[in-house]
Parts: C-alpha cells; sequence; structure tokens
C-alpha cells in the first residue's frame, strides 16, 4: 500500500498457466500473511475449500477494486483495465483498510516458488 504497510509477508505470482490455473484449488485455506498474485482479470471460487478476499489492481499497482469474503462457487465480474488479481485470506483486505485508489507494490523478499505455495494442497 502507499503507506508502506506490508498486505502480505508471503505469497506467490502465478507465472504459468498450470499455476494460474491452479490457483488456491486443494488448498484448505490461505495463512494470515499470506497472498496469491494472479495475473488475470477475473477469477472464480469453483471448488475451493474456502472464502477469500479479491483485490482487483491494474499494470502499476493501483486498486480497481475490492472483493471481501467471497465465498465458494462464485465467478467475480471481469475488470477490463485489471492487470492482475490477488487474492488474500478472508477478512484481510477489510482488517487493512484496501480501498479502491490505492497503491500496491511487490517487493519479494526471495523468490517466490508457486509449487512451494501449493507444497500443502492434497495431490
Amino acid at each position: 500500500m502507499d503507506d508502506g504497510q506490508v498486505v502480505a509477508p508471503r505469497g506467490a505470482y502465478c507465472e504459468t498457466a498450470r499455476e494460474r490455473t491452479r490457483g488456491l484449488l486443494g488448498r484448505t485455506g490461505l495463512d494470515p500473511g499470506e497472498a496469491l498474485v494472479i495475473p488475470t482479470q477475473s477469477v472464480h471460487t469453483f471448488r475451493m475449500r474456502f472464502a477469500i478476499d479479491v483485490v482487483y489492481v491494474d499494470g502499476r499497482g493501483r486498486v480497481l477494486g475490492v472483493h471481501h469474503r467471497v465465498p465458494r462457487g462464485r465467478i467475480l465480474p471481469w475488470r477490463l483495465r485489471a492487470h492482475a488479481v490477488v487474492e488474500l485470506p478472508e477478512g484481510q483486505a477489510a482488517a487493512l483498510a484496501i480501498a479502491p485508489g490505492q497503491m500496491l507494490t511487490w517487493r519479494p523478499v526471495e523468490p517466490p516458488n508457486p509449487a512451494d505455495y501449493n507444497e500443502r494442497a492434497p495431490s
């Protein structure tokens, strides 16, 4: 966020089509401080086991929209100007007061590995 607040100290950026397709499927939840960044203009929560917060961002990281506590089995609307979505644990966006117009930046502490990120997922 533009005030330097850390939104998620741990997470991954999905780069391949396989990583984007898998997303959070198979996971039993997101731990506090985790996030998944997916380059897309929309997401769904079919076959997920838990609710999430979804933040749409443009190519510069400006927040375009926030969906709070998205339950399983939903399709979120397309955002034509969206460059990516940030999936957060349920309630995290509200707790951090993430709102349209704010800027998010990513600064990996170490290179994220989506394969490790989904390590807890059952096969």
